[in-house]
């Protein structure tokens, strides 16, 4: 199954499908420009977006198969048990039948990797794709077990039994292979969290030959898996091509260190009289402006001021969230969301002092957040231009790839042992960045050599 995936990968990129789904045009358009320009691997999992992700590629299959064009090879994944899963899973336990090996890791999220979860969450999978058969279905960082304290000892023998019940999976004809996607196959020997490569290899070796793919976080600040020497004294990179598997980078543009999320990625360029001091200033005085419309409204009951204070979150130090990820995260999932509640209540109100408030609440505070937004890139931007100049500095060869995703990818690819970078093209141009740029090989060691180099410059 590898060799047969190697010799389609032309392109040594896979169409992540992380945050992508069907409520996004751009994301389906990515999508297919990706498929058509010759990326030949999806990887999915069941809880991206609660399984939307999955009915995303569903309907790109089902469009290649009207086509007539060749299938790309998909991977799927399970072991998160969020959202309607998780109440799946909370009904399935409140009526007396749960699923075995359920973990608890925290309120809203589980994990589970039982046979018995691992064929429902395969099921579903299948339905969502619109598909008879998955190329690969992984365990999806099964290392929780270990987060909520559990035993090395049965989580290997947990894997071993999930192993067991994928194999009679390829035997029924719905996956073609199976292997583990863990975020901490390149921690170090002395973490508890580690996955062993090596361990997860031989329970996979008692059971049958079907173990054939692993996947892993691997980026420029985070080199674990390239550099990282296990028992065996190999890094899982160098074992993985020992043994024959598939070896794919997840997150090549998303670093994370001390808990920070670090974008690898060009960001747009500020005029060159803008500095941090004066975006600083525009957020304050966006806010005062806010704040003082915030402070002016109308006393009624439809008011739900305490969803509309946004002006007094950023007064009291919201506009010093650490990342650029986390402040979008925080307008989709929270600011989006209330100022979107408000209008649609508002919509059916007949009270014109209120209506009228809103408007000039909203013609204060779009401006507001876009100044914290531009403070955002232009921390992000200024991080990203120095790690480019690094490794431009360090490679010259590197000053070919234009933009600073170009240059992580390349290096990636330039890995011995990696066969494919997963990226979250969710945008037509995100796609064609990494396609019309320069992702050739450097020479063999470079990439390494570079690695360790940033390691001890970022120790």
């Amino acid at each position: 199954m590898s060799l047969e995936l190697r010799t389609r990968l032309s392109i040594p990129l896979g169409f992540g499908t992380y945050r992508a789904g069907t409520d996004r045009p751009e994301h389906a358009q990515a999508l297919g420009l990706a498929l058509a320009r010759g990326v030949a691997l999806i990887d999915t999992s069941t809880n991206y977006l609660g399984g939307d992700a999955e009915r995303l590629v569903g309907k790109a299959l089902s469009e290649l198969r009207a086509g007539g064009r060749n299938a790309p090879f998909v991977v799927t994944k399970a072991g998160y048990v969020q959202g309607e899963n998780h109440a799946l899973a909370e009904k399935a336990e409140a009526e007396g039948r749960p699923f075995p090996g359920m973990v608890k890791v925290q309120r809203g999220l589980w994990h589970c990797v039982s046979p018995e979860w691992i064929e429902d969450q395969l099921t579903r999978s299948l339905q969502r794709l619109g598909a008879a058969r998955v190329d690969a279905l992984l365990l999806h960082n099964p290392e929780y077990f270990l987060k909520a304290g559990g035993s090395a000892e049965e989580y290997y023998a947990r894997m071993g039994r999930a192993f067991l019940h994928l194999e009679r999976e390829i035997e029924r004809g719905r996956i073609g292979c199976y292997g583990v996607s863990s975020n901490t196959f390149g921690a170090a020997l002395d973490d508890r969290e580690r996955t062993s490569l090596p361990l997860v290899l031989e329970q996979a070796g008692r059971v049958g030959k079907g173990f054939r793919v692993i996947q892993f976080p691997l980026n420029l600040v985070e080199p674990g898996t390239a550099l990282e020497v296990g028992e065996e004294g190999l890094t899982v990179l160098g074992l993985a091509k020992r043994e024959g598997l598939l070896a794919l980078a997840n997150r090549p543009l998303n670093g994370v260190a001390q808990d920070r999320l670090l974008r690898l990625v060009d960001f747009r360029k500020f005029d060159e009289r803008v500095t941090e001091a004066s975006l600083l200033q525009l957020i304050r005085e966006r806010v005062t402006v806010a704040r003082d419309v915030e402070d002016d409204v109308p006393p009624h009951p439809d008011a739900p001021i305490q969803r509309m204070a946004w002006a007094r979150a950023l007064e009291e130090g919201f506009y010093q969230v650490g990342d650029l990820l986390q402040w979008r995260e925080i307008l989709a999932w929270k600011i989006g969301p209330a100022l979107s509640h408000f209008q649609e209540r508002l919509s059916a109100h007949a009270d014109p002092e209120l209506r009228e408030w809103y408007c000039r609440y909203q013609e204060v505070t779009l401006p507001m957040l876009d100044a914290v937004t531009g403070l955002m890139e232009f921390r992000a931007g200024a991080v990203s231009r120095r790690i480019a100049e690094t490794l431009d500095e360090l490679e010259p060869a590197l000053r070919s790839s234009a933009t600073l995703s170009q240059k992580s990818v390349r290096m990636l690819r330039s890995l011995e042992g990696v066969d494919a970078a997963l990226v979250g093209m969710r945008r037509p141009e995100y796609v064609t960045d990494l396609l019309d740029g320069d992702l050739s090989p450097l020479p063999p060691g470079r990439s390494e050599a570079i690695l360790r180099e940033l390691r001890a410059r970022w120790a």
